[in-house]
């Protein structure tokens, strides 16, 4: 168990992903567009006029085509990446989530993004000792007794909470990895 409680926090909105994703998609089919545009207009140009102005022509606009081809093809990989992107987070806070209900069930206190550690019940009631005459001893062993009759309940529900909480500590690991291995490598790109 660790000695801080859980943030279940995860930074970055798979909304504004999609966003993103649908900007670049336009992005792309423009791209498209003027390509489609640019091959026509050199088509066209092609189809009546010759000579040195035409070869000039068409050396210097064929790059422009290419560009705007290479263009509508790294919009669509950065699309999909920033779509990957979105469900990847997705993904991620479903993990928290699980990790927050796991927490809730088993009774930790949840507050808001954060999971609290239990706490713990203190140190079990001292052992009676020195010289006690038998009922003294008695007296003593019977508090003693009361005494641990209430603490081992509150001790086994710190147990679980412990249990639970390491359950709950084991899913926000694996989604911080997860959510880390997202933003090194957005999309899986």
């Amino acid at each position: 168990m660790t000695s801080t409680h859980l943030n279940t926090t995860v930074n970055g909105s798979s909304g504004m992903c999609a966003e993103a994703a649908d900007w670049l998609m336009l992005a792309a089919s423009r791209g498209d567009a003027a390509a489609d545009q640019g091959h026509e207009a050199r088509r066209r140009a092609r189809d009546g006029w010759y000579g040195p102005g035409f070869q000039a022509f068409d050396e210097r606009t064929r790059p422009a085509v290419w560009n705007c081809e290479d263009l509508a093809h790294t919009a669509r990989q950065y699309e999909r990446a920033a779509r990957n992107f979105a469900s990847a987070l997705d993904h991620i806070n479903e993990l928290m989530q699980s990790a927050m209900d796991t927490g809730s069930q088993a009774g930790l206190e949840v507050r808001g993004p954060i999971i609290m550690r239990p706490k713990h019940p203190g140190h079990p009631p001292a052992v009676p000792d020195g010289e006690l005459t038998p009922a003294q001893a008695d007296a003593a062993y019977a508090a003693y007794r009361g005494e641990m009759d209430s603490y081992m309940p509150a001790l086994a529900s710190y147990n679980a909470g412990v249990e639970a909480f390491n359950t709950c500590l084991e899913i926000v690991r694996d989604a911080r990895n997860r959510e880390k291995q997202a933003h090194r490598s957005p999309g899986g790109t």
